[in-house]
């Protein structure tokens, strides 16, 4: 998927320069708050051995794994999550898969479940959507003050510290980005954008699945607030599953 129909994608709250800094920035997260497969309630021995993946599961992970110009994730077998599947974000960023996931048949359900995963397998996205917001506030706060020179915070600031563990030339490029933020606006709300991610992970498992009734009813946004429906008849949808060479089913009808 290029640049142009990513956009396309993505919901409006869902901003690129804020997402291109959480990524930049994803090895200072991990950091600041550490999570490992112990803290999600995944045994390492869970981990399913890639020739064990049932077909339909590896090859729809495959699909929407090369949609996204990403590897394919290790997956880790977590039965208290029935069909859903989600991302692990620890160090190493994983699936975690239901037994009804892992069995489901090569259908819209599963098509959605794992594209919706799929969408948060890119560092940024997986830090920015399962840490509190005041972690990512943290480290932003601390970028913007290096960028605009200030050097009252203490030393010890933990956010300043979780900073280090990026390279050099990363950092660079995060003070750039942070610059140019600043400079469109003083006030970012990183909560909204957190709960975007939701959205355009609905908008990509709709995109992965073309079924919209399946994905209005699997959707994690909000019940009712008609997103997924406004996106589904859009001209933006329409164009990305002609460029993907994708088909559709027909939008459920409008009640009123």
């Amino acid at each position: 998927m290029s640049r142009e129909l990513w956009n396309l994608l993505r919901h409006p709250d869902d901003q690129a320069d804020v997402g291109a800094l959480a990524e930049l920035i994803a090895p200072a997260v991990h950091a600041l708050h550490p999570v490992t497969l112990a803290d999600l309630a995944v045994d390492t021995e869970a981990r399913v051995a890639e020739g064990e993946l049932p077909t339909p599961f590896a090859r729809l992970r495959a699909y929407t794994a090369e949609l996204l110009g990403l590897a394919p994730a290790p997956v880790y077998a977590h039965p208290d999550f029935g069909p859903d599947v989600h991302v692990g974000a620890a160090e190493e960023l994983v699936l975690l898969a239901g037994d009804d996931a892992l069995n489901a048949p090569d259908r819209p359900e599963l098509g959605f479940r794992l594209a919706r995963a799929t969408s948060y397998l890119w560092p940024g996205r997986a830090a920015g959507a399962s840490r509190p917001a005041r972690v990512m506030r943290a480290l932003f706060l601390a970028l913007f003050h290096e960028t605009v020179g200030e050097t009252t915070a203490a030393t010890g600031d933990p956010a300043r510290l979780a900073l280090d563990a990026l390279d050099r030339g990363v950092r660079d490029q995060a003070r750039v980005l942070a610059q140019r933020l600043l400079a469109r606006s003083q006030d970012h709300n990183l909560s909204r954008w957190a709960q975007s991610l939701g959205r355009t992970a609905d908008r990509f498992g709709l995109l992965v699945c073309g079924d919209v009734p399946v994905a209005v009813r699997l959707a994690g946004s909000p019940a009712g607030d008609g997103d997924l429906v406004d996106f589904a008849r859009s001209e933006a949808f329409l164009r990305l599953r002609a460029a993907l060479g994708l088909t559709v089913s027909a939008p459920p009808p409008v009640v009123r």
